[in-house]
């Protein structure tokens, strides 16, 4: 279930955060593009929520041209929950090792980015179903789809907020270990 623990190395974890900074300049790429086809430069995915109505209001505000775009772009993240999670998990496994978790914890910890990367894969199903079915498919599709992203962004906000009380943790640890 988890990477094997010889995959935490600083090379691999440089070449993570190499490919997720990679991933975050080919959606300003995509965003650009959505922008000069549509005049706009928003996707379902960053809605903390949608209704059927806003999700069929934005994909027929794209237009067939913007739609194609925002398909490449839900391609584009079918790459990227995979990079945020493997950071995530890497992440928590060298701070909890580092600030001296049990490891059961390290455990529990490893299992949250999951969460994160199967909501957002089943997000990006249903996004692409909305699209590809566009307009009949929209209404069904969205029904779903909105409380799948807002359960994402619940599972990535709080792998994003234990990473930062680790962080903390392990900062407060290295300052009480110097004195």
């Amino acid at each position: 279930m988890f990477p094997s623990r010889r995959f935490l190395t600083r090379k691999n974890f440089l070449i993570i955060f190499a490919l997720w900074l990679l991933c975050l300049a080919a959606f300003q790429f995509m965003f650009i593009q959505l922008k000069n086809v549509c005049g706009l430069n928003t996707i379902l995915d960053l809605y903390f929520h949608y209704n059927s109505t806003e999700a069929m209001t934005l994909l027929t505000d794209y237009g067939s041209a913007g739609r194609e775009i925002y398909q490449w772009t839900i391609f584009l993240d079918m790459v990227y929950p995979l990079v945020y999670g493997l950071l995530f998990w890497m992440s928590f496994t060298y701070l909890g090792e580092r600030i001296h978790l049990h490891k059961r914890f390290i455990k529990i910890l490893q299992t949250l980015p999951y969460f994160a990367v199967v909501s957002d894969y089943l997000e990006n199903v249903f996004e692409l179903w909305m699209t590809l079915g566009f307009p009949d498919s929209v209404q069904q599709a969205a029904s779903i789809g909105g409380w799948i992203t807002t359960l994402k962004w619940i599972f990535v906000y709080t792998n994003f907020l234990v990473l930062i009380f680790l962080v903390i943790i392990f900062i407060f640890g290295m300052n009480l270990r110097e004195d």
